[in-house]
């Protein structure tokens, strides 16, 4: 996976070292009913760059923000969609995450312990810097 993300590593460093730990898992859902219909209209919206990383689908849309990624038919937690945005609260700048995952509960918390862990891995790798 952290091969995957390697382009959001990139994309979330500023927000990230601007936000020192705020990290936040949103318990505001999407708007989508499924995360095929939101991978459909990512795809169809424009302005926005696709591109697939190890069977990943990326939607980088920077009009809002935000990074979307999209589960391999073959991951455990598909299908899937992860929404992160760089979100300012006040003086607070933080990345949220937002996830419609409709798989089994289990495979969907094990992928959202793996962003955690990538964005803890950001986080200690900007500190060591």
């Amino acid at each position: 996976m952290a091969q995957t993300l390697d382009k959001l590593t990139m994309f979330f460093v500023a927000a990230i070292t601007l936000a020192a730990t705020n990290i936040a898992l949103s318990d505001t859902p999407l708007v989508y009913k499924s995360a095929t219909a939101t991978l459909a209209d990512m795809r169809a919206k424009t302005g926005v760059k696709t591109y697939e990383k190890s069977g990943w689908t990326i939607i980088e849309d920077r009009s809002t923000m935000s990074v979307w990624s999209f589960t391999p038919s073959n991951h455990p937690a598909h299908p899937a969609a992860i929404q992160r945005s760089v979100v300012k609260d006040g003086d607070n700048i933080f990345v949220q995450m937002k996830v419609l995952c409709e798989s089994s509960k289990s495979a969907c918390d094990a992928m959202v312990v793996e962003f955690q862990h990538l964005d803890q891995k950001v986080r200690e790798d900007l500190k060591s810097r």
